[in-house]
């Protein structure tokens, strides 16, 4: 009777199995299935699974109540309280069917679920690696529920980084329908695609209530464009144009302009407009170009439309062109710079008066051994000064150059500077560096006098400096937890200068106006510099500079003294991979980085975290003037820096015993004395935090600027800047800037940002109050469609200090 069983059980196709776990070959690799009751079919090469199945692979896990795998074709199928996970995604769902070779399938009753968005829906069918047909579909970014919004639509086609087209869509906030739309498309990419953005809407300002639409405009993978158009209604309207391209060759720029319609009475023209544009470009290996433009169409547009362009509080506005080519051992470079005058009487026009260096051209031969200890090195310049309103201020107005009465505005100049230089170390500590300069100065002129042209000139003299300094370290044991030792350096230093001898022509006129009044187009045209030309910079001449620089300088200790406390400390770390540089730029910061890794430490090493520097010069030729010596005197420099881990605080202090301005024929001599000036600044991070979406924040932070300053421009103002997250959701940011000499406020903000806890919106609202433009309101609402970061045109929510790019 066995024998018999046995033979009928043989001719029989499906066998049952007793094991409740058996290993799968896979497309995709081995998976290891896991059930209370498995079931092979033999002749198809099919396994079933039943209750508590478990499906385990490489990077992959499936869990249902019913799993059917079809070696063969690679198909699957699992019913019942199905979840599938993925490195990339969770399905839940009633039931689904996919190849394992592919990656495609059908999900039914279920619910896709990743770091960035949700898919739900009746019918979701997977028909390539980045689109999804669904039937019945909701999508939404929100992690609440019910959640905050969400599309609820009869047939969802979406394709990731594209597009979602749906009909019949409801708008839900809540799981209630606010609004209907018989089609909609929506954009799911992660890359920048054009599209129009949230409105920026103010109220209160001077400029009354304002509205602007921007349009986003993806113009390629490596430049975008964003419009703008709207209104003020106190003044007209407002046109904004952006524009931003970056190359792989390194290729960067961007433009900034700005138009708006101004209706006021009080307005210097009808059209009001700015420009501020920078770029940086690339050619060759050694060869680039940086320029820079800034302008505006009136002398008050800084200070009315305060977020346009800087100058609210500046003199005037600078643009410039530098292009510079650097070899091994020669650079050379061409700049131009435009100065705009802030402060010009007429509100309107250029300021013709304002010189112009327009071009300057910069050779220079770097530091090379000629014999022994003597090294050699040379720079030279040719400056071109120019102005729109003629070569010379015309005092008499009579057209004609008059010496002695006339002030020079244009020349151009060459200068010339070969030095020697013979360094070296006595002891170890003791660094000497003599050094021997000559400097000639040409200056030509092309304009007519009275009697005939204007004569050429130059400077000619020899400046002899001895630099010496001296440095000492001491190295303290710190038993940190990340810290091991502590170094202080001191470098005390002592500087001679000394000019010997000068060959100028006190006869030309340009010689006698810098006598006179200072006519000067830079610094280097008065030789020698003492306190009594420039109180500004430390003299040279014949002069003696001292000072001291300190700093503190820890070393952290290495990975392998440092305690193993998780798992893969243990385990040796994986050689360092390096990314294709894609233009010359990376080319030189890869080989700078290989080089560190090669020859430098293998971890954070060093760190310089408080450096305190002073200095002071004395000025021999300055000392025999009897009735002041204390004119012999520069002013007193000292620097401090301190910045360990999350707290940064800086000083500069500069104090002045004599101040003199250069008297001319209606202003005598001016002596200011002991004065001084302070400026110092402190930030303190308390905490610092932020999700990998990029969708929460979490700051708190203050910073503190203060800055005074005496006779004989003074002022005295200060900054606070405050950050404060209550928690993951409201932070608070808040700025306010006083001068205390004029007891006046010159701005507060105040900025609040809600982060919803769902992470798909993000409301903010400001107020700030400006002496020029007066209060105004803020709003903002953005939204997180992709899963990766709010669509808005403002960032709320953080007050920055007004130097901070």
């Amino acid at each position: 009777m066995t024998r018999i069983l046995a033979f009928l059980a043989a001719l029989l196709p499906v066998s049952a199995m007793t094991a409740t776990s058996f290993e799968v070959e896979m497309a995709d690799g081995k998976q290891q299935i896991t059930a209370d009751r498995t079931v092979y079919h033999s002749r198809e090469k099919i396994y079933e699974a039943f209750d508590h199945v478990v499906v385990s692979g490489k990077g992959m896990r499936l869990a249902a109540d019913y799993v059917w795998v079809d070696t063969a074709t690679q198909n699957v199928r699992a019913r019942g309280n199905v979840v599938y996970v993925t490195p990339k995604s969770t399905i839940t769902a009633a039931e689904i069917h996919y190849n394992a070779g592919t990656g495609l399938g059908t999900i039914f009753y279920g619910r896709v679920v990743n770091d960035y968005y949700t898919l739900k829906g009746q019918l979701i069918r997977k028909i390539s690696d980045d689109r999804f047909l669904t039937t019945e579909g909701e999508y939404t970014t929100c992690r609440d529920c019910a959640e905050s919004w969400k599309f609820t639509a009869r047939n969802v086609d979406l394709t990731f980084d594209g597009y979602a087209f749906m009909d019949n869509v409801y708008v839900k906030v809540k799981d209630v329908p606010t609004l209907y739309l018989p089609y909609l498309v929506v954009p799911v990419k992660t890359k920048r695609q054009s599209g129009l953005l949230f409105p920026r809407i103010t109220t209160g300002s001077i400029h009354g209530v304002t509205f602007v639409q921007p349009l986003f405009l993806a113009l390629g993978d490596h430049q975008d464009a964003t419009i703008g158009v709207g209104r003020y209604t106190s003044r007209g309207s407002r046109y904004e144009l952006e524009h931003r391209y970056m190359s792989h060759t390194g290729v960067a720029g961007r433009f900034n302009g700005f138009l708006t319609k101004d209706g006021t009475a009080a307005a210097p023209t009808r059209e009001r407009w700015s420009v501020n544009t920078a770029h940086e470009w690339g050619f060759f290996k050694n060869l680039g170009m940086r320029w820079r433009v800034l302008e505006v169409s009136d002398q008050e547009y800084p200070r009315t439309f305060v977020t346009d362009i800087i100058g609210d509080n500046l003199a005037s506005m600078e643009s410039n062109a530098v292009v510079g080519a650097s070899l091994s051992d020669v650079f050379v470079a061409a700049e131009a710079r435009r100065y705009r005058n802030l402060l010009y009487d007429r509100s309107k026009g250029f300021d013709g008066g304002t010189v112009q260096g327009m071009p300057t051209v910069h050779l220079g031969v770097k530091e090379r051994r000629l014999a022994g200890p003597v090294h050699a090195n040379f720079y030279g310049r040719l400056d071109n000064y120019t102005r729109r309103n003629g070569p010379f201020q015309d005092e008499n107005r009579n057209g004609v150059y008059d010496p002695g009465e006339d002030t020079l505005r244009e020349t151009r100049r060459l200068m010339l500077a070969p030095e020697l230089a013979a360094p070296f170390r006595m002891f170890d500590v003791l660094a000497v560096s003599p050094s021997v300069q000559f400097n000639e100065l040409r200056y030509f002129f092309d304009l007519p006098t009275q009697s005939s042209n204007l004569s050429n000139t130059s400077q000619r003299y020899l400046h002899a400096k001895l630099d010496t300094s001296v440095v000492t370290e001491r190295v303290f044991q710190y038993d940190g937890k990340r810290v091991s030792r502590v170094k202080h350096q001191m470098a005390p230093f002592v500087n001679y200068s000394y000019i010997p001898w000068i060959d100028e022509d006190p006869t030309h006129p340009f010689q006698q106006q810098l006598r006179r009044d200072g006519g000067l187009f830079d610094q280097y045209d008065v030789i020698p510099l003492t306190n009594s030309t420039n109180f500004l910079r430390h003299p040279f001449g014949n002069s003696l500079t001292y000072g001291f620089t300190s700093r503190l300088i820890r070393k952290f200790r290495s990975p392998d003294e440092m305690p193993k406390v998780y798992p893969y400390d243990r385990f040796a770390p994986k050689p360092k991979e390096y990314g294709a540089p894609k233009n010359r730029k990376q080319e030189i910061a890869l080989e700078r980085e290989m080089l560190w890794d090669r020859f430098g430490p293998r971890y954070r090493d060093y760190e310089e975290v408080w450096t305190v520097t002073a200095s002071q010069a004395y000025d021999f030729k300055d000392a025999k003037k009897q009735n002041d010596k204390k004119r012999a005197y520069s002013f007193f420099l000292a620097r401090s820096g301190l910045n360990i881990d999350d707290f940064s605080h800086s000083v500069e202090y500069k104090f002045y015993p004599r101040i003199v301005q250069v008297a001319t024929e209606s202003v005598p001599e001016r002596v200011f004395s002991n004065k001084h000036t302070v400026s110092t600044s402190a930030t303190w991070y308390l905490k610092k935090l932020a999700n990998a979406r990029g969708t929460r924040t979490f700051e708190r932070s203050i910073s503190v600027n203060f800055s005074n300053s005496s006779q004989p421009v003074p002022s005295r103002t200060g900054e606070v800047f405050l950050n404060w997250s209550f928690n993951d959701f409201m932070s608070v940011g808040f700025e306010h800037q006083r001068d205390f000499l004029a007891r006046k406020r010159l701005k507060n903000l105040i900025r609040t940002t809600y982060t919803s806890p769902s992470e798909c919106w993000r409301l903010g609202l400001s107020y700030s109050q400006r002496h020029n433009t007066g209060t105004e309101w803020g709003f903002d609402l953005g939204i997180n469609l992709m899963g990766q970061g709010y669509v808005g045109l403002s960032q709320f929510g953080a007050a920055s200090p007004s130097g901070g790019g």
